[in-house]
C-alpha cells in the first residue's frame, strides 16, 4: 500500500512539473486568456523575394500586467513558441522576452480578454538583425 501511495504521489508531482509554466490570475483550465505563438525575428540581414526568412518561434518567458504595471500572470512559451495564459476578462498589457537573453524582447501589447474565450495573440520578439 505505502508503494502504491508514493508511486501515485510521484506522478501527481511530475504531472505539475509538466504542466507548469504559466502562473495566472485564474485557475489553470480557466475559461478565458491569452494564447497564441511567440515568434523572433527578422532572421535575415536581407530579405528577397522567392527567398523568404520566415520569423522563427522560440521559447519565452511571457508577463502579463494590468493597466496600472500590476504583474497579473507569467507564462513560458514552449520550444515550438506555443502559449495559453488564463486571465480573468479585463485589459492586459503582455511582454515576451526570448529565454537566456537579456536583449531580445517583445514590444509591450494591450490585449483586451472577453469572458468565455481565449484571445489570439502572437507575439513578436525582435531579434535585432537590420
Amino acid at each position: 500500500m505505502t508503494r502504491t501511495f508514493a508511486f501515485a504521489l510521484l506522478i501527481l508531482v511530475a504531472l505539475g512539473v509538466a504542466c507548469g509554466g504559466a502562473t495566472t490570475g485564474q485557475p489553470p483550465g480557466g475559461t478565458s486568456g491569452i494564447q497564441g505563438t511567440v515568434l523572433l525575428g527578422p532572421l535575415c540581414p536581407v530579405q528577397r523575394v522567392g527567398s523568404p526568412c520566415p520569423d522563427e518561434p522560440i521559447a519565452a518567458d511571457i508577463s502579463v500586467t494590468d493597466p496600472s504595471g500590476k504583474l497579473a500572470a507569467t507564462g513560458r512559451s514552449g520550444p515550438d513558441g506555443g502559449y495559453r495564459i488564463s486571465l480573468s476578462p479585463g485589459t492586459y498589457v503582455v511582454t515576451a522576452k526570448r529565454s537566456g537573453s537579456n536583449f531580445q524582447a517583445a514590444k509591450p501589447v494591450t490585449v483586451r480578454v472577453a469572458a468565455g474565450a481565449f484571445t489570439p495573440l502572437d507575439i513578436e520578439v525582435d531579434s535585432g538583425i537590420r
